[in-house]
């Protein structure tokens, strides 16, 4: 079934069914478009191969510093929470 008449069949559902689950799908359809406009957050942006490139030369210098937390320390703070 193709989507437009799957919109004219749910249109004559729509009028047939009472207001209590009128505003269900309502809510439903309104948190499902929202969601599927919100911006990606910053970490799944898209990137270019060299911006890519470069994220990861930052971690690798990240982590030759020293600048990285250990699964050991890790555990430890997810136990205080």
């Amino acid at each position: 079934m193709g989507a437009v008449k799957i919109r004219s069949e749910v249109d004559q559902y729509l009028d047939q069914v009472d207001e209590p689950f009128l505003r269900v799908v309502h809510a439903m359809l309104g948190a499902y478009v929202r969601e599927r406009t919100l911006p990606p957050p910053p970490w799944a942006k898209q990137q270019t191969v060299a911006e890519r490139n470069q994220t990861l030369l930052d971690a690798d210098r990240e982590i030759e510093r020293g600048e990285f937390v250990t699964l050991e320390q890790l555990k430890r703070e997810a136990e205080e929470w």
